[in-house]
């Protein structure tokens, strides 16, 4: 029946291909570029059509050869034919070789074709651009040729127009193809050549389907020659203006490719999978299931019968007959025939062993594949009633949730499930467990994918100079190499973890490891890297754009300078030309001459005032320091600093007065003469900033000469009383009388006798009064200084223009913008270079880096192999197995384990929730350095958004519009309405001559008007997508809440492994056991001696009272001893393990001396007796003397008591 259903599959799946390949033979391609041209036959999608239609025929002919087959193996199935045994082994055999040869070699071809014609049809999607521009090339040179004819241009001219509205493009490349057609004036509209200034002496010709019908509403020559047209061209870079065009500046190569490949790409996916998948569905059923089920034939078991047990016609020679396993046996029985039929070697043993063969555990069975026979014995199972022992989880889905258990737990290649797998061991259990490893397999492939395969950014193209066209093919091709090999890559991963997912167990739980194997160095050194990779690809790669965006921005305005200066100059040549038709008398040299006198001495003037300022601001500095040497302080004993304050308040009242007195001698000269109040204010508040200045040089030259008078007296008062000082020195040394004259001599100083102080007060005040006059400034100095510094601006403020000629140099701009402009576009391009290999290299480096996946899953690999191969690796944790095989030995009285002595425990974890000083050890280490390499990424988004802030304000300033001439610069203010004055001058003198010329100039150029769009020099600023903020963060986050967890995440790699494979957890608890075991063995075979020996040194009682003593926190700090509980913590003698003193504690204290024995140790040593070892090794004779010497201290002390 099997073989049956297998066939109709077949079918099926045959006649699906078939239908299939009769619809491609008809099937329209879905293009939009149907080229309408009687002369020019061109069909983009026929190298297409021919490679479908030549695999249609394949198909067509494979389907009709394998219908006839499975037709056939149908029909002799259901209707069996009874052959002879030779003519059915002779059927047998030509079935066989057609379907060995024939049958499966055209499947297995005709899947590989399928395969191989979807790679190669998306090749040639990937030519589209050639084909294309080879056929516009061939309708341009028709355009541009000179001797077609009229009609058949219009033709040309109308089938490419057609094309350039459909696309909105211009052109094949860009709207540069169009010039130079000259010919039929009348198809075109004609664009001035003073306007395209780059393209100058060529004849430019722009179709109007060229426009722009979003930027403009009508496409006349009027509109041609306006502003927009001129900002396209105000730079010799054409590509930075490409997106501020009124016309269409991609090309329609470009345009026509994009959307015929992404039409194509959509359908030939879905065509070639469809196909795939069909020819992969009939190879699975015909191959894969043939190749597992042998062929059911009735007619075997009608002729077996004919002969008896004794005949071995139906047997090959012992030479082919071969025995097989009872696990291959048992999957035999579901998809082969069994012919129940004692073996060869039982045929001979009939009689005598008929009963064994009957009711004994072993029965012969005879395993047919192939025309081979295989002999083998099958025991009985016998199951037991009660069943295994399950957890309570495991009776849990056995009673509530069996499907779960069926496809977590009856694995086929566990030997111990033998009651899961006789319940969930058959045909729908394992197609339903295949289902779910493949949606398992599918999920983790996914994941695998999104994690590992880089995501396709956004591409970022600046574009400059002639290279627009190469570059962007260059990159469109590469794009499209990197999206198929791409897509190759993925589907062969997604492929090869689903299929092993399903097949291979080690796999599924290689795949489960994973997750534990990222909280070790390695994994977490692949997060780093994808955090890496997040920063290059979002804040790194948008700060590498926004600096070639400024770059270029920069370069652009150097450009766009250069053009103001040529268009400024060209309108005053003009100017100047007018003049010398007039008579030129040099007089543009002779204001380049005068100009430049005069420039040098207001320079002058201006240094002259950055030095008084500077001396200025020196004075204030040594006013400060005078003003705090004579103290603020206003006393009796101050008297310097009172008297330069009473100075300065006398000298501000003179000032004020003088001041006063001139603002009404002014005030009364002006009255009579109707002059303006402004005027008049302007001059007392001059008078009045004068005042100020006056005074603070008067108050500052006084304090400064009462500080040198205060201390000329300070420096004779201390030199006063240093003599004083070595006068009497020298007195008691010549008369060796101590002659005390030191207070006298001080208290005549103090009197004012050495150092008069009301003399040197007063001529303080003498020399210190009236400073400004002494030194040669009368009143009214400060309002002329300032009103002289004000002069000294307004004329630099009128000849503004005259010292801003170096505009109008344009030889010299030219000659510099000539020499350097080769320089700076050399440095600038070497510098863009290097900033773009840099991120790029840095990118592929963290591709690279991503390799780091495959060593962790090396690490889950090896892992998994040490686990199974090394019962010592990583065997460090105690659980439930462990404490039942601790229980049996108990039952059995023979040596147990729990609970573990404290120096066990250093490198064991037993029921262990915290960490140990080992894993948060090395969880702190890792969080240091994942916080330090967060900490460092995280800088560069803020200096991304930095920069990006910068190029913004650059942003920001290229969006005015710069205007030269009558209007204004901002335009935020409106327009000014000039209004032209005629000068008349009288005279016949050359300095008239050249007034008059200098006003007809400065009446030129008061007509200038000039206007220049910034906008086509902005940088475009970007910022740092919120979708990298986010992801950084996350996965920092991430990696540390993981470096947090890294130790518990660790410790569930064992458990894994224990569910995958228990018998082995099982071995690895043994193990564990044992070593722990011998372990303590020996350790309490040194401790045992170690004892012997200090026994027979004599040394063990001072040992044990050594060993007994109280802890040294304990002999120093009882409380603190107390409160760590060191005082109720005793150590057993031989192991050295600390117990509680409490009535659970298993130890064994002698009475005598207090030493302390556990009860493992008296079990394992002195067979549970319980015996002191201390007092087996007293010596009694010391004992006996010493007993004596207390009885005669008794007796003694009893004597002295009584008498």
């Amino acid at each position: 029946m099997l073989y049956q259903h297998i066939c109709i599959l077949s079918i099926v799946t045959t006649s699906l291909i078939l239908i299939y390949a009769l619809i491609s033979l008809r099937l329209p391609l879905p293009t939009q570029f149907l080229p309408n041209l009687s002369g020019e036959e061109f069909i983009i999608t026929k190298s297409i059509q021919k490679i479908i239609r030549n695999k249609s025929y394949i198909e067509i002919y494979d389907c009709i050869l394998c219908l006839f087959y499975w037709l056939n193996e149908y029909i002799i199935t259901v209707f069996p034919h009874k052959f002879a045994f030779h003519r059915h082994w002779l059927y047998r055999k030509t079935s066989n070789i057609i379907w060995d040869l024939v049958v499966k070699s055209f499947i297995w071809f005709t899947t590989l074709s399928s395969i191989y014609t979807f790679i190669i049809l998306l090749d040639e999607i990937g030519s589209f651009d050639n084909l294309i521009m080879i056929h516009f090339k061939k309708i341009f040179e028709k355009i541009h040729s000179k001797d077609i004819n009229p009609d058949q241009l219009a033709i040309y001219f109308n089938y490419f127009e057609n094309i350039q509205r459909q696309y909105k493009c211009c052109g094949i490349y860009s709207v540069e193809d169009w010039f130079g057609v000259t010919q039929y004036q009348g198809l075109f509209t004609e664009v001035s050549n003073e306007l395209l200034y780059s393209w100058k002496g060529v004849s430019n010709n722009i179709p109007k389907s060229c426009c722009n019908l979003e930027e403009t509403v009508s496409c006349s020559q009027n509109f041609l020659k306006s502003t927009k047209m001129k900002a396209y061209h105000s730079t010799n870079d054409q590509a930075i203006h490409n997106s501020t065009s009124f016309i269409y500046t991609d090309g329609c190569l470009n345009s026509v490719a994009a959307e015929e490949r992404q039409i194509m790409y959509s359908f030939t996916i879905k065509y070639g999978i469809i196909g795939i998948c069909l020819h992969i569905m009939r190879l699975t059923t015909c191959c894969v299931v043939y190749n597992q089920t042998e062929k059911k034939n009735l007619n075997n078991l009608v002729e077996i019968k004919q002969y008896s047990f004794r005949s071995s016609a139906y047997f090959t020679s012992l030479k082919d007959t071969r025995y097989i396993s009872n696990s291959h046996l048992s999957i035999a029985c579901e998809s082969y025939w069994l012919l129940g039929q004692p073996a060869v070697m039982q045929i001979q043993f009939e009689k005598l062993k008929s009963k064994w063969l009957e009711k004994s555990i072993c029965i012969g069975w005879m395993f047919y594949k192939k025309s081979k026979h295989y002999v083998t014995f099958l025991r009985r199972i016998n199951f037991q009633k009660k069943g295994i022992q399950l957890d309570e989880f495991r009776q849990f889905l056995r009673y509530s949730i069996p499907t779960f258990e069926m496809i977590i737990y009856a694995d086929g290649n566990d030997k111990e499930e033998i009651e899961a797998n006789m319940i969930y061991g058959g045909y729908i259990a394992r197609l339903s467990r295949m289902i779910c490893f493949l949606l398992f397999g599918i999920f983790i492939g996914e994941f695998f994918l999104a994690t590992v395969i880089p995501v396709k950014n956004e591409s970022i193209e600046l574009t400059s100079g002639d290279k627009v066209i190469p570059d962007y093919i260059i990159q469109r091709d590469a794009e499209a190499l990197a999206n198929d090999v791409e897509w190759i890559t993925r589907i062969f991963i997604r492929i090869i973890i689903t299929l092993t997912a399903m097949v291979s167990c080690r796999f599924r739980c290689l795949l489960l490891l994973i997750i534990p194997s990222l909280a070790q160095t390695i994994g977490l050194s692949y997060l780093g890297n994808e955090l890496l990779h997040v920063s290059i690809t979002g804040p790194v790669q948008n700060l590498e754009h926004n600096l070639r965006s400024a770059s270029e921005s920069i370069i652009c305005f150097v450009k766009l300078a250069y053009n103001m200066t040529r268009d400024t100059n060209d309108f005053l040549e003009k100017g100047k030309e007018v003049i010398k038709s007039e008579g030129d008398l040099n007089y543009i040299e002779t204001i380049k001459v005068k100009s430049a006198q005069l420039k040098e001495k207001i320079n002058q003037y201006n240094e002259s005032i950055q030095n008084i300022n500077a001396e200025i601001e020196k004075a204030k500095t040594m006013v400060k320091r005078a003003e705090s040497f004579l103290g603020s302080g206003i006393n009796e004993t101050n008297m310097y600093a009172r008297m330069s304050l009473e100075m300065a308040k006398q000298a501000k009242y003179e000032m004020i007065k003088k001041a006063e007195a001139s603002k009404n001698s002014i005030i009364t000269m002006m009255k009579d003469k109707s002059v303006n109040k402004s005027i008049i204010k302007q001059i007392t508040d001059r008078i009045e900033d004068g005042l100020q200045v006056e005074y603070n040089i008067e108050t500052r030259m006084q304090t400064t000469c009462m500080v040198f008078y205060k201390t000329r007296a300070m420096i004779c008062k201390q030199s006063s009383i240093k003599a004083c000082s070595r006068l009497q020195t020298i007195l008691i040394a010549a008369t060796r009388y101590p002659l005390l004259i030191k207070n006298t001599c001080l208290r005549k100083i103090a009197s004012g006798l050495a150092c008069p102080t009301d003399q040197a007060l007063e001529n303080a005040i003498n020399q210190c009064s009236s400073s400004l006059e002494k030194i040669g400034y009368s009143s009214g100095f400060g309002s002329l200084f300032l009103q002289a510094q004000q002069d000294l601006y307004n004329i630099k403020q009128t000849f503004h223009f005259t010292i801003q000629r170096k505009l109008f140099q344009f030889e010299q701009i030219t000659n510099w913008f000539n020499q350097s402009s080769k320089v700076i576009d050399r440095v600038t391009q070497h510098t863009k270079e290097i900033i773009y290999v840099i991120v790029k290299l840095s990118l592929i480096l963290t591709y690279l880096l991503r390799t780091i996946c495959l060593v962790v899953f090396y690490k889950a690999h090896i892992y998994i192999t040490n686990y199974l191969l090394d019962p010592d690796h990583d065997n460090i944790y105690i659980e439930s197995p462990f404490e039942e095989i601790d229980h049996k030995r108990s039952k059995e009285s023979r040596e147990t384990l729990l609970p573990l002595k404290g120096y066990e425990l250093n490198n064991i974890i037993c029921h262990q929730q915290m960490y140990t000083r080992t894993e948060l050890k090395r969880v702190i280490q890792n969080l240091i350095k994942i916080v330090g390499f967060g900490f460092c990424l995280s800088i560069i988004f803020f200096i991304d958004f930095c920069i990006s802030e910068l190029v913004q304000v650059l942003d920001e300033v290229s969006s005015t519009t710069f205007k030269v001439g009558n209007e204004m610069n901002d335009r935020n203010y409106p327009t000014q309405q000039t209004y032209s004055t005629s000068f008349i001058l009288q005279g016949d003198g050359i300095f008239i001559e050249l007034l008059q010329k200098g006003i007809k100039m400065l009446q030129y150029a008061s007509e200038i008007n000039l206007i220049y769009n910034l906008n086509i020099c902005s940088p475009k600023a970007k910022y740092t997508k919120s979708k990298y903020i986010i992801h950084f963060s996350t996965l920092w986050l991430f990696m540390i809440i993981l470096c947090l967890l890294s130790g518990y995440i660790l410790r569930l790699r064992h458990k894994l492994l224990n569910f995958f494979y228990p018998k082995r957890s099982k071995y690895r608890y043994i193990h564990l056991y044992n070593k722990l075991l011998v372990n303590r063995r020996r350790q309490l075979i040194t401790q045992r001696n170690l004892l012997v020996y200090q026994s027979r040194k004599n040394l063990l009682q001072l040992e044990i009272i050594k060993r007994l003593s109280n802890s040294y926190l304990y002999q120093h700090n009882s409380l603190l001893s107390s409160i760590f509980k060191q005082n109720k913590k005793i150590n057993c003698i031989i192991c050295m393990e600390k117990y509680k003193i409490c009535k659970e504690s298993f130890i064994y204290i002698c009475p005598y001396d207090n030493t302390t024995i556990c009860q493992y140790c008296l079990i394992t040593l002195f067979n549970n007796h319980k015996i002191c070892i201390t007092c087996l090794d007293r010596n009694y004779e010391k004992l006996k003397q010493i007993n004596k010497n207390i009885l005669a201290l008794k007796e003694k002390n009893f004597f002295r008591i009584n008498h």
